[in-house]
């Protein structure tokens, strides 16, 4: 009994080092989609999926922590999703693809999110930027609406935010529900960038640049850490489509070709936990030494019992 009181001691101690983030996931991606039927209103009506008989007939998620996932769904009469969330070379930052199509009679949408973390190595402050795009190679128009026929839109955003802002050991729902809740006024966001709009029936291509959510521009300091965050929602309205729809994340175009090159060669994919201090030092070899007597106790106690055996 003496020996566990030392061991969960020596455990106790060892928690107060700074640095450790093993709560934190490095990468991973949340994925829904969702069938609303649109049968009970006219072509001249919206069907928005909040109108009466407009719920959800069917609903999937995919993706996890630790998951570059993926949505490959036929609905049946038309209805197809296709969605992925991976990387691109060579920052890793957070890309998605989506093709959607809707039947006649049916709304579609699916949400892709990915998620990675970054530690700034360099050696300096520096002045941090991002830029996001969407493109579509092809797609329906509904002047009118994307809420009417052949119609649909898109809404894509992108976030910094601190290692902590979300808890990774909940369900891909839960995870899901974080992922998209980062915008600047919610606790440990540092930045977003977000933008919408409705297909235009042809080739698109929108970017927007993050902002800060402090009154100044985002600067990141040597060894910090945190958690870049990306979104593409895609909609169709009875018969609309969307071909090679995609988002993806670049470093800011506004960065000059130095600062781009300092984080090219500094940001680096993961959470590295920082050198611990010289009193972490101190504590962690109290708490080995703790551990280190206690097993030369429990040995001799071992090797006595045997002799009396």
């Amino acid at each position: 009994m003496v020996n566990k009181y030392i061991f969960l001691s020596a455990a106790a101690l060892y928690s107060l080092i700074p640095g450790s983030h093993a709560e934190a996931a490095e990468f991973g991606s949340a994925l829904f989609t969702s069938q609303r039927s649109c049968s009970q209103v006219s072509a001249t009506e919206l069907c928005d999926g909040r109108g009466p008989g407009q719920g959800a007939i069917r609903s999937l998620f995919g993706g996890g922590s630790g998951v570059n996932g993926s949505l490959n769904v036929n609905f049946g009469g038309g209805s197809i999703i296709r969605g992925s969330v991976g990387t691109f070379f060579p920052t890793n930052f957070p890309g998605i693809s989506i093709n959607n199509n809707s039947a006649i009679n049916e709304r579609i949408g699916i949400t892709a999110l990915g998620f990675q973390a970054f530690t700034y190595k360099g050696t300096s402050p520096a002045r941090f930027s991002l830029t996001g795009e969407f493109s579509a190679f092809n797609s329906s128009v509904n002047p009118s609406s994307g809420d009417l026929p052949s119609g649909g839109g898109f809404n894509q955003f992108f976030n910094i935010v601190q290692p902590d802002f979300f808890d990774t050991d909940g369900s891909v729902f839960d995870l899901f529900n974080d992922l998209r809740s980062g915008f600047c006024g919610s606790a440990g966001v540092l930045g977003d960038g977000f933008a919408q709009g409705s297909f235009t029936g042809s080739a698109q291509l929108v970017t927007t640049s993050l902002s800060a959510c402090a009154p100044t521009s985002l600067t990141l300091s040597p060894g910090q850490q945190f958690i870049l965050i990306a979104g593409l929602l895609t909609v169709t309205n009875r018969g609309g489509f969307v071909e090679d729809a995609s988002f993806g994340v670049r470093l800011g175009d506004d960065l000059t070709a130095g600062e781009r090159l300092n984080f090219e060669r500094n940001l680096v994919p993961g959470l590295i936990s920082a050198v611990p201090e010289p009193a972490s030092w101190a504590m962690m070899l109290v708490g080995f030494g703790l551990i280190g007597g206690g097993l030369r106790s429990r040995s001799a106690l071992r090797r006595q019992q045997l002799v009396l055996a």
